[in-house]
């Protein structure tokens, strides 16, 4: 016997492609403000490779398909269906054999007299709604990830060229000690000292170039390149931190949280807990479906003469629960406490992010703050180290003296650089706190430039 099924259905939904991974021109306007295109780079190879980001799709595509499963469920399906067999029989005396072939066809349609199937398409459209925010909540902490290590890298760079400069300027320091002392005019006591530092800033710096072999590692592995290629892009801007704007921000409307993709994956599954409560309801009620088949088939016996005959039928099926020991009562609460539970993780994650928002925006203006002073102190430093230039060219000071102000001013050389990068750093976590999303208020006007006379 063989037996063929054809199914076909009409529905008004059809599954897209996977979502893409390239930066929306939103994002990449964000990132665009640090002015530093490798950062765009790494974040893009980033997203590509990131297995969050695949299964994020998959759960996009695996919603996709439920909702269309239900919306087909919705239509009327026609089956096709084929039969050919060959069979003996007999009644005592010699052998009979029929051969039998049918083509038919099955129809059948649910109707939504009591919303069951409505209810279920809405939740499958809420939970492909909050799939695809998800997805998007995904990406931008593949974003924040990959930009902070980054941020972390070039700070490493800058550090460690930092400590290479103290290391050569405590070298010439003990240089000069030692001759000083061979003359008699420093103890040996200043130059056990000098060597000691000399000694301590060759580990330091051993110990920089290490951590900075580490970072890249982390960001090797995020973004999947081959250490070659990645070594031969951050050689570009090695040690150049990227520049995140240099303003405050007052304030943020309160209703900022409502587009962070992960509360607005949260609001729609609140929304799908809801339907599934109706769905849990809507099995109580009777449903209601419609039948149908028509089938042609030939039939013979013994190679005789051909006998051709139709069945059909059509009519309603009504099932109606009567017992079931309280289980759809038992689905109803569950699904109802389902719903308790989503509307709590609603309000708790609108909580946090409205608190995760504050605490970004204080870290911004804070660390902006830090930064100018940081920056003062940088100036005072150059402005020290050229007077002692001019002072020892005039044979006012030592060499000692004029060493000793050049690792002063390389100490406040590394503080400042090291609050520039807690400054990206704070953007970026204001990138992650709005939800990737740039806004009216950020961008550049009278109120949030920083004056020219701070910045001095």
């Amino acid at each position: 016997m063989v037996l063929l099924g054809i199914t076909a259905c009409s529905t008004s939904k059809k599954i897209d492609h996977l979502p893409k991974n390239e930066l929306s021109s939103e994002h990449t306007y964000w990132w665009s403000q640090f002015n530093d295109p490798i950062l765009l780079q790494l974040i893009e190879n980033a997203q590509a490779v990131s297995g969050s980001v695949a299964n994020a799709a998959a759960n996009i595509i695996a919603a996709r398909t439920n909702l269309t499963t239900i919306t087909g469920s919705t239509q009327p399906t026609v089956n096709a269906t084929a039969e050919l067999n060959r069979s003996s029989f007999t009644f005592g005396g010699p052998l009979a054999y029929r051969s039998q072939s049918a083509l038919g066809f099955i129809s059948s349609w649910e109707i939504n007299l009591f919303g069951a199937l409505a209810k279920a398409q809405e939740a499958a459209q809420a939970n492909l709604n909050a799939s695809e925010k998800q997805w998007q909540a995904v990406r931008n902490g593949v974003s924040a990830e990959t930009a902070t290590h980054y941020v972390q890298l070039r700070l490493c760079q800058k550090q460690e060229y930092q400590k290479q400069l103290l290391t050569e300027t405590l070298k010439r320091s003990s240089q000069a000690v030692a001759a000083s002392t061979a003359q008699g005019l420093n103890s040996s006591i200043e130059l056990s000292q000098i060597q000691q530092r000399y000694q301590q800033a060759l580990i330091a710096w051993s110990q920089q170039q290490t951590n900075c072999e580490k970072i890249f590692k982390t960001l090797l592995a995020i973004t999947g390149q081959p250490a070659h290629e990645l070594h031969q892009q951050l050689a570009e801007k090695k040690a150049q931190l990227p520049q995140a704007p240099k303003k405050t921000i007052p304030a943020l409307a309160a209703h900022i949280v409502e587009q962070r993709p992960d509360i607005a994956a949260l609001q729609s599954q609140t929304l799908a807990a809801a339907a599934e409560i109706g769905i849990a309801k809507s099995q109580s009620y009777p449903s209601v479906s419609l039948l149908g088949q028509v089938l042609p088939s030939r039939i013979s016996f013994n190679g005789g003469q051909t006998m051709s005959l139709t069945t059909w039928s059509f009519g309603p099926s009504i099932g109606l629960p009567i017992l079931d020991g309280g289980g759809r009562q038992a689905r109803v609460e569950a699904a109802q406490a389902n719903y308790l539970a989503k509307q709590a993780q609603l309000e708790d994650g609108v909580r946090h992010a409205i608190a995760e928002v504050e605490r970004a925006l204080l870290e911004v203006n804070t660390s902006l703050s830090t930064l100018h002073i940081h920056a003062n102190a940088l100036a005072a430093a150059n402005t020290e180290l050229e007077l002692t230039n001019a002072r020892f060219k005039q044979g006012f000071t030592s060499g000692i003296q004029l060493e000793n102000t050049k690792h002063n001013q390389i100490q406040a050389q590394e503080m400042y650089e090291i609050y520039l990068a807690n400054h990206t750093l704070a953007w970026i976590g204001l990138y992650r706190a709005v939800g990737g999303v740039w806004l009216p208020e950020l961008n550049h006007n009278k109120e949030l430039h920083v004056h020219e006379q701070e910045k001095r």
